[in-house]
C-alpha cells in the first residue's frame, strides 16, 4: 500500500517538474510566464495563493512580478530589510517556514527585528497565516523571493525540500529574462545614443551615478580616471563644474525633454533614456553628450 502511495507520489512530482521546465523553456511571453509558473507551483503545495518578486539591485527593494492576492494591486515595493517577510528573506537568503505570521514569539523566535504584517498583503475576508519564503538565487546572488501562502493546517518540512528544488528553475527563468532586458536595454541606449551622437558620451543611472561611457569620455577627462574610480561615482564627482546644472539633469529625467548647457567652450546635449520593463522599475536613464567647438 504504501508502495503505491510513494509511487503515486513520485510520479505526480515529477509530471509536475516536467510541466513546470516545459512553461519556463517555452513560454515565450514574460509576463504569461512568471503567471504560470507561480500558479503551477501554488496548486502543487495546495497553498491558497502565490507572490514571486524581483530584487532590483540598484534601489535596494523588491519589486512584485505576480502577486495572486488581489486583482486590485497591480505592482508592490518592498524594502529589502528586516521590517518584512519577503524583504527579511532576501536579506539573509534563508528559507522562512513561519506557521503563524501574527504569533509574534515565533518572529522573534527567527529575528527579534523581524515584523509583519506586511498591509498589502490584507484583503477583506482574506487573513493570512501560514507562509512559506523562499530566496531565489542565481550565481550567488539573489535574484528575487517567492512567497506561498495559506495551506492548511501549515507548511511542512516536507514542502520546504520541494520548494528548494523547485527554485533553481524559477532563477533560471528570472536569469533569462534578466539578460533578455538588459540586451534590449543596451539596444534601445545604443539607439539613442547613436541617434544623437558625435563627441563624448556618459550615461548616467537614476541616481546620477556613471553607468558606462566612451572612449572619448576617458579623453576629454585627460584619462586622470580609471574605469573602475569613474563608474558608479556622481558625474559632479568627476566634472565639478557640473554640480551648478544638477536641475537640469534632474528635469530632463522627470519630463522626458532634452535640455542643453554650457561649461565654458563645451556645449552638452541632455538626453532621457527611457525603456519599460517588466522586472524593473521603468529604467529613466540620461546619457550626456559633448560637443566640443570645432576648429
Amino acid at each position: 500500500m504504501n508502495f503505491w502511495k510513494n509511487f503515486k507520489k513520485k510520479m505526480k512530482y515529477e509530471d509536475f517538474i516536467y510541466n513546470l521546465t516545459k512553461t519556463i523553456l517555452l513560454d515565450l511571453d514574460i509576463k504569461n510566464l512568471f503567471v504560470n509558473v507561480t500558479e503551477q507551483i501554488r496548486e502543487f503545495l495546495d497553498a491558497e495563493r502565490c507572490s514571486l518578486f524581483f530584487y532590483d539591485r540598484e534601489k535596494e527593494h523588491l519589486r512584485s512580478v505576480v502577486i495572486s492576492a488581489d486583482k486590485n494591486i497591480s505592482k508592490v515595493e518592498i524594502p529589502v530589510d528586516k521590517r518584512s517577510i519577503a524583504g527579511y528573506t532576501a536579506l539573509t537568503k534563508k528559507i522562512l517556514n513561519i506557521k503563524n505570521v501574527y504569533d509574534r514569539e515565533e518572529l522573534k523566535s527567527i529575528d527579534p527585528d523581524l515584523k509583519y504584517p506586511d498591509p498589502w498583503l490584507s484583503i477583506e475576508g482574506k487573513k493570512i497565516r501560514s507562509m512559506l519564503s523562499v530566496p531565489i538565487m542565481g550565481d550567488g546572488k539573489v535574484l528575487g523571493v517567492f512567497q506561498a501562502m495559506n495551506k492548511i493546517p501549515f507548511f511542512t518540512e516536507e514542502d520546504e525540500k520541494i520548494i528548494e528544488k523547485i527554485v533553481p528553475l524559477i532563477g533560471i527563468a528570472l536569469n533569462n529574462v534578466i539578460k533578455y532586458s538588459n540586451m534590449k536595454i543596451a539596444q534601445n541606449i545604443e539607439k539613442t545614443i547613436l541617434e544623437n551622437i558625435s563627441e563624448a558620451v556618459v550615461l548616467l543611472d537614476s541616481k546620477n551615478r556613471i553607468l558606462t561611457y566612451n572612449s572619448q569620455f576617458g579623453e576629454m577627462t585627460g584619462y586622470r580616471f580609471s574605469k573602475m574610480n569613474i563608474e558608479n561615482k556622481k558625474i559632479d564627482e568627476i566634472l565639478p563644474l557640473i554640480k551648478a546644472h544638477m536641475d537640469k539633469i534632474d528635469f530632463v529625467r522627470k519630463h522626458n525633454i532634452p535640455q542643453e548647457i554650457t561649461l565654458d567652450l563645451i556645449r552638452i546635449r541632455i538626453i532621457p533614456i527611457k525603456w519599460k520593463c517588466v522586472i524593473k522599475d521603468d529604467f529613466d536613464y540620461v546619457a550626456l553628450i559633448f560637443h566640443f567647438p570645432r576648429g
